[in-house]
C-alpha cells in the first residue's frame, strides 16, 4: 500500500513548494457514480485490457476533484493537463492536483515492480544519467523512469519531445531541479520521487 495521501502532500508540498492534493485508489469507480460522458468512455473501453486501470483512474480522479470541492464529473479532463495528473501501476491508481490554477504543467507517474531494464537506458537517459546509474544500481534506473515519465507529463508541448530531451541537473537526488531543453529553448522544471515497497512515485511540476 502506499502512503496515506495526507503524507504525500505534506511531503510533495515541502519538496515541491507548491500546494498539492492527492488521491489513490485500489478499487474500481462505482459504475452508477459516472456521468454520460464517463459512462460512454467506459463503454468504448469494454472487453479491453485497459479497462480495469480506467475504472480505478476515474475513482481516483472523482476522489480527488471531491476534496478540492469541485464537481466529481472527470470527462472533460484532458491530459497532459496543467493542473491534473493522472498514473496507474498494477492494482493502483494516483492523481494529483494543484489546489490552484497557477502552475504551467504537473505530471505524476508510479512505477511497481522491476521497470525497464539496463538495455533500455538509452531511450531515456542522458549519457551523465546512465553514468550515475552505473554507480547506483537497478533502483536509481527504475526513479528516474518514473521522473522522466513525469516531468514528460509536466510538459504541455511533450507532443515534440522525447524522455532524452529532460535532463535532472542531480541524478543522484530524490528531489530536485530539471529541465526540458530542444530547438534552442528551455523549460524550468522540479520533481520529487518517493520510494515505495515496490518501486517509485514520482510528481512533477512547471512552475
Amino acid at each position: 500500500m502506499l502512503s496515506p495521501e495526507a503524507l504525500l502532500e505534506t511531503e510533495l508540498g515541502n519538496a515541491l513548494g507548491v500546494s498539492l492534493k492527492v488521491s489513490i485508489a485500489y478499487a474500481p469507480v462505482d459504475p452508477s457514480s459516472l456521468s454520460a460522458g464517463e459512462e460512454a468512455r467506459r463503454q468504448a473501453l469494454e472487453g479491453s485490457p485497459k479497462l480495469g486501470a480506467w475504472m480505478r483512474g476515474r475513482r481516483a480522479l472523482k476522489c480527488l476533484l471531491g476534496r478540492l470541492g469541485e464537481a466529481d464529473d472527470s470527462a472533460a479532463i484532458e491530459f497532459p493537463n496543467a493542473r491534473v495528473s493522472l498514473t496507474h501501476s498494477g492494482d493502483a491508481a494516483v492523481a494529483v492536483a494543484a489546489k490552484l490554477s497557477n502552475l504551467r504543467g504537473i505530471g505524476v507517474d508510479l512505477e511497481l515492480g522491476r521497470g525497464p531494464g539496463a538495455a533500455s537506458e538509452r531511450l531515456f537517459l542522458s549519457e551523465n544519467e546512465r553514468r550515475a546509474i552505473a554507480k547506483l544500481g537497478p533502483s536509481a534506473r527504475l526513479r528516474l523512469w518514473t521522473v522522466k515519465e513525469a516531468l514528460y507529463k509536466a510538459n504541455l508541448g511533450n507532443s515534440e519531445t522525447w524522455f532524452t530531451h529532460y535532463r535532472v541537473d542531480d541524478p543522484r537526488c530524490a528531489a530536485g531541479a530539471a529541465f526540458v531543453g530542444r530547438g534552442g529553448g528551455r523549460l524550468e522544471m522540479r520533481y520529487a520521487s518517493f520510494e515505495l515497497m515496490r518501486g517509485y512515485l514520482t510528481v512533477a511540476i512547471c512552475p
